[in-house]
């Protein structure tokens, strides 16, 4: 951790309880990796939308040590990496609120803190907040207290930091999902806001225990790394049979005579992994 970090972080009155999870993902495995997906986030190339922010605003926010003008002797079109369209999007995000540009460059430097010039990422933090918001449907956020301290993190250790109390102050709250959706128009980036907490053993249960159905739901644990999850469908209608059945990966069906009338079962076996 440089000095400029240290400093960073010594001043910070609210705090985020993810430090083995984010030392882990973050300072582990993706700070001093040779991820091309870095080199990718940091090409400049891309010129933003006329709509977006006028070249004066840009210039006085270049001005103001916000953003930087990579242009040769300051000429030609400006263009920016992705990772600097996704930053001048949240500082667009946060004039809106009405923060003023000194508070705005004290979460730019936030997003510096980790920054080294052996790696080609400007914002460290926010390259690897972006790449998570594209590989995982958890939300992340980027918030912003009224002082400039900011936190990047994934929204379930925001709210663990809320009930626990370690976030003491109010903030604006940015979607960074919805951000980095605008900015991959060809990819949909699916983000999951209501079971983002949850494992993937609660998300499956949850989902079908309300499936139309279902009888029944076994769950077992093989050797405590996957979870085997039995299903069992009855159904009435040989035609809804073959189209649940057709639906599956792994299930079996059977059908079985009651008096006159003849029911379908269908068991689905799963394994999700821990």
């Amino acid at each position: 951790m440089n000095n400029k970090t240290k400093a960073y972080l010594s001043k910070k009155r609210n705090f985020i309880p993810n430090v083995d999870w984010f030392d882990e993902h973050f300072t582990c495995n993706f700070l001093y990796s040779d991820f091309k997906v870095k080199e990718g986030l940091n090409e400049i190339r891309n010129t933003l939308a006329k709509d977006e922010v006028t070249s004066r605003i840009l210039t006085h926010w270049q001005s103001e040590g916000l953003i930087s003008d990579d242009r040769p002797e300051g000429r030609g079109w400006r263009k920016y990496s992705i990772s600097e369209q996704i930053w001048i999007k949240c500082i667009i995000k946060l004039r809106g609120f009405g923060m003023d540009l000194k508070k705005i460059k004290r979460v730019k430097e936030y997003l510096e803190i980790y920054y080294s010039d052996k790696s080609p990422s400007k914002y460290p933090l926010l390259d690897f907040y972006i790449v998570l918001a594209t590989s995982s449907e958890e939300p992340v956020k980027l918030i912003v207290f009224q002082t400039g301290e900011a936190i990047l993190s994934l929204q379930r250790h925001i709210d663990i930091a809320l009930q626990y109390k370690m976030i003491e102050d109010d903030f604006i709250s940015i979607d960074l999902n919805r951000i980095v959706n605008e900015g991959f128009k060809n990819k949909d980036i699916k983000t999951d806001y209501i079971d983002y907490s949850k494992s993937n053993i609660e998300k499956e249960v949850t989902k079908n225990i309300f499936e139309k159905g279902i009888r029944t739901i076994k769950l077992t644990i093989d050797n405590g790394n996957e979870y085997h999850l039995d299903q069992e469908f009855i159904i009435d209608s040989k035609r809804e049979l073959e189209g649940l059945f057709n639906k599956l990966e792994f299930a079996e069906k059977k059908e079985k005579k009651m008096g006159k009338k003849i029911i379908y079962k269908i068991t689905e076996n799963k394994r999700i992994r821990k």
